[in-house]
């Protein structure tokens, strides 16, 4: 037998959120740098890699805020650790 799973620490809601920005900057960069035309196909605006860089950026500080508010909380609930 297996032992069961234990939950996330944090909601599953920021590592997604986190996902799809890393997505959205890896695309920005690699329009910005690599002259991939992937966003630019999508969205005909100018400086869409440079809009995707930045909203990439954001979306992953707001995840590694969220995350790192999530475990202090968790470890404030939870109380001291007494070895």
């Amino acid at each position: 037998m297996s032992a069961p799973a234990k939950p996330l620490p944090f909601p599953l809601s920021l590592l997604v959120l986190d996902g799809v920005g890393a997505a959205l900057l890896g695309l920005g960069l690699a329009e910005h740098f690599g002259a991939i035309d992937l966003l630019s196909r999508w969205l005909p605006v100018p400086d869409a890699d440079l809009a995707a860089i930045g909203a990439g950026g954001a979306m992953m500080a707001i995840a590694a805020f969220g995350i790192i508010r999530s475990l202090r909380e968790r470890a404030v609930r939870k109380g001291p650790v007494v070895r």
